[in-house]
Order: C-alpha cells, then sequence, then structure tokens
C-alpha cells in the first residue's frame, strides 16, 4: 500500500527502455548475437530495477523489504523452473532418454532453465540496493552520487579483471558480472532526491560520464563483450529515462507492463519456434520480434485468464513492488514536487 506522505513522479521513458531491454535479451537468446553488437539488454533491465529501488521509500525495514522482494521475485521463479523442468523431462522420454538425463546442479541456481538465473540474483541485489539506499541517505546527495558511480566504475573493472579467469558460470561468473549494477543504479536513483530538474539532469549526466570513462579507461576496452562496454551502453540510456520525461503513446505502458513476463516465457516459446519453423534461417529481426510478439501475447493471455504465473505479484492486490519493477507507475519525486499520493 502507498504511504500517503510519500511523492511520486512519472517516468515514461523507462517504459521504453524496459521495452527495449527485453527485446535485447530476447534476441540475444534467440541469436546469440547481441542487438546492435553490445550485451546492454540485461545491464538495462537491472539498472532500471535497482534505481527505482535506490529512489524508494528508505523508511520501510530491511528485513520486511527482504521478504517481499523473496516473494515477488522468487515465487515466480520457482512456478517457471517447474514447467521448464516438465517440458524437459518429458523432452527425454519423448527421445528414449531418462527422465532426469540433463538435470544439472546448476539448476538449483538457475532453476529450469538458463533464462532464469538473475531471479535469485535480482532478488539477493535488491536488498544491497536497499541498504545502500539507506546508507546513502545520510550524506549529501550529489557526495552519494558521486561516490556510488566511482565506487561502480571500480566495481566494473574488478569483475572484468576477475571474469577473465576460468571461474564456473552458475552463479559465480553471472552474477559477478551483474553486480556492479547495484552500485550503478544507486547512483541513478539518488537522483531523485534532488529539489530541481536542472540538477538532477546535470548530476545523472556526471553518472553517464563517469560510465563512458570507466570503458574509454578500461584494458578491455577492446573487447567487444566486455564488462565496462556493456554499462557504458547502458546507464546513459537509464540516466536519460531518470532526466527526461517526454510524452510517449498509450500502449507503450501497456506493453512494458508484460516485459517481466516476457523474460520468464520467451525461452518456452522460442523451443516451439525451433522445433515448429526453420527459424534459423530467418533473418534476425524476424526471429526476435516473433518471439517478443508471442510471448507478449501469452502473457497477455495468462493475465487475462487470472493466471498470475508470469506476475511478480497478484495484480489484485497491488503494492509498491510492482511500482518497482514496472517503471510506467508513479514513483517518489524530491520535496519541491509534492502532490498527493
Amino acid at each position: 500500500m502507498s504511504d500517503p506522505d510519500e511523492t511520486r513522479e512519472r517516468l515514461p521513458l523507462l517504459d521504453v527502455l524496459r521495452i527495449v531491454a527485453s527485446v535485447a535479451v530476447v534476441h540475444h537468446h534467440m541469436r546469440t548475437g547481441f542487438l546492435l553488437g553490445i550485451g546492454f539488454g540485461l545491464p538495462l533491465f537491472l539498472l532500471i530495477l535497482f534505481g527505482l529501488t535506490s529512489s524508494g521509500s528508505p523508511r520501510e525495514p530491511l528485513a520486511g523489504f527482504a521478504r517481499r522482494k523473496a516473494h515477488f521475485l522468487l515465487v515466480p521463479w520457482l512456478r517457471w523452473s517447474f514447467i521448464y523442468l516438465a517440458f524437459l523431462i518429458l523432452a527425454n522420454l519423448a527421445r528414449g532418454h531418462a527422465a532426469f538425463a540433463r538435470l544439472e546442479l546448476d539448476m538449483l541456481v538457475s532453476g529450469g532453465h538458463l533464462s532464469l538465473w538473475f531471479l535469485p540474483f535480482a532478488t539477493l541485489a535488491l536488498i544491497a540496493a536497499k541498504w545502500l539506499q539507506r546508507c546513502a541517505a545520510r550524506i549529501p546527495i550529489h557526495a552519494a552520487m558521486l561516490s556510488a558511480a566511482l565506487l561502480a566504475a571500480l566495481s566494473t573493472e574488478a569483475v572484468a579483471y576477475v571474469t577473465s579467469f576460468d571461474i564456473p558460470r552458475l552463479p559465480t561468473r553471472m552474477w559477478l558480472r551483474s553486480s556492479p549494477a547495484i552500485l550503478w543504479g544507486v547512483a541513478l536513483g539518488q537522483s531523485l532526491r534532488m529539489d530541481t530538474q536542472r540538477s538532477r539532469r546535470a548530476w545523472l549526466a556526471a553518472v553517464a560520464l563517469v560510465s563512458l570513462l570507466a570503458f574509454a579507461l578500461s584494458p578491455s576496452a577492446d573487447d567487444v563483450d566486455s564488462i565496462p562496454r556493456r554499462y557504458a551502453a547502458a546507464v546513459p540510456l537509464v540516466a536519460l529515462g531518470f532526466a527526461w520525461t517526454p510524452r510517449i503513446p498509450a500502449f507503450v505502458p501497456a506493453l512494458s507492463s508484460l516485459c517481466f513476463g516476457v523474460y520468464l516465457v520467451h525461452s518456452l516459446v522460442g523451443k516451439a519456434l525451433w522445433h515448429a519453423f526453420d527459424v534459423a534461417h530467418w533473418p534476425a529481426a524476424l526471429h526476435t520480434s516473433a518471439a517478443w510478439v508471442l510471448s507478449a501475447l501469452l502473457v497477455a493471455a495468462l493475465r487475462r485468464a487470472g493466471v498470475p504465473w508470469h506476475e511478480l505479484a497478484s495484480r489484485a492486490r497491488p503494492t509498491r513492488d510492482a511500482e518497482v519493477v514496472r517503471p510506467h507507475l508513479v514513483h517518489e519525486s524530491s520535496p519541491a514536487r509534492r502532490e498527493a499520493a
């Protein structure tokens, strides 16, 4: 439930960015390559998630926040893990293999499909972002943004160095590669504490500049899949989403609200496309578009049927959790922009 003392602000461009992130992730999973040659899809999604979390109310007890996040993120993870495992077992039996032949220990972290690995990570990372927000609230906004951005740049380079070694993919490598998003998100989210749009935009530009400099100065800058390159693409985009509030078509928020469900179901839809059609010879844009649109339609159908397996929470009991992961809803604003919640 909303606190009547809280103030909110719409950030409509984040809707567009969530759709872009979703399409980029689907493209990567369908074609293994990266949209526009940069793996910015998941960092973009996580930066929005952590940025909005670190701009929310700091008054909620951390234990209560952790319980809610575990419910909103891990319940869909468990549900869809069982669905993917059921299809995997059926596929094994259909091919004459043992039912559990392709089950691996990594699935204890990734769930029933590799594409679901980020949900357990996001649960813990959101708790870390909320704790960092409470620390940042004790210091001036400019210092909080700058220190978080500098720490994020250092952690990005440190993670790039560590993951250059041969380390296990799950959870170590995948979790490490995404961990700098926590600090980048905090740096971006703190901008909503500022009293004026001019100050907010100036300091968001500074955070974006730090990410670009971190990439330019990185020894791994020439690597097309380097971690600094990913954040150099994602951080300025999310900074723009926090700084600019343009008018967007009415259908965009509706599409954006489907994105989390698309993350959950697109791998299943992709498998169906793979078995039904010769998608390997399709143009990449057609393959990606078909997978995304069919996934969105499946999510919309589940929602209309009242089956909330694709949702973070029941639509009948909206809470601030939905606001964190669905940026088309209103968010906290600065004290100078107070209006009724």
